[in-house]
């Protein structure tokens, strides 16, 4: 820092988005896919020990180092919280593929940590399927209505394709469960056997 200058220094994700190596292999095997997986859970449980709540965690906000480790990044719509349960937030943001249900069809408050688990979910869905999940309603073929996605989310049943074992769509059914309060907490998925590995 000079008195002209501030520099940031980051690191260097060698690997991209992890949406580009997605693309890149159509869909992760699980094996990868749990290494990858379990290292945004980490990152998100130390982030959620630090009263950090992200909001917009998305596969074009995690990047692959060299050695294929996975860095969040992008805290633009981050907010602090309490552990609370009546701590609640407002501000509807993030990335509608991404977002919880919550943000759009509650009266407005929702559990930060329980829209970061969702998108969690919509990333480990996404990994494993290569595509995004509730992403192939005909009437919203692009998902740019917001509307259209919700009430399509709230009355589609979470299908998975064949080559995603029982076990990860167990987990998957824990994460991506439309009422906040019976969605899974981090612990709970930490503990989960698929990714007893890491």
């Amino acid at each position: 820092e000079t008195d002209k200058y501030i520099g940031i220094i980051i690191e260097y994700a060698s690997g991209g988005e992890l949406f580009d190596h997605i693309l890149a292999h159509r869909y992760l095997r699980e094996r990868d896919a749990s290494k990858l997986f379990s290292q945004l859970i980490s990152g998100v449980w130390y982030i959620h020990q630090k009263r950090i709540v992200h909001r917009d965690l998305k596969l074009e906000n995690l990047l692959v180092d060299r050695h294929r480790n996975v860095i969040i990044t992008d805290f633009g719509f981050a907010n602090q919280f309490e552990h609370r349960a009546d701590d609640l937030m407002q501000t509807s943001c993030g990335s509608p593929c991404y977002a919880a249900p919550e943000l759009v069809i509650s009266e407005g408050l929702y559990v930060g940590s329980a829209v970061d688990i969702w998108s969690c979910g919509v990333i480990f869905y996404a990994m494993l399927a290569g595509y995004l999940p509730f992403d192939d309603d005909p009437a919203n073929p692009d998902g740019y209505n917001i509307n259209l996605l919700y009430k399509y989310i709230v009355n589609t049943p979470l299908s998975f394709p064949e080559y995603i074992s029982q076990e990860a769509r167990d987990l998957l059914k824990m994460m991506l469960v439309l009422d906040p309060r019976k969605r899974a907490s981090l612990p709970a998925i930490m503990k989960h056997p698929w990714l007893a590995a890491y």
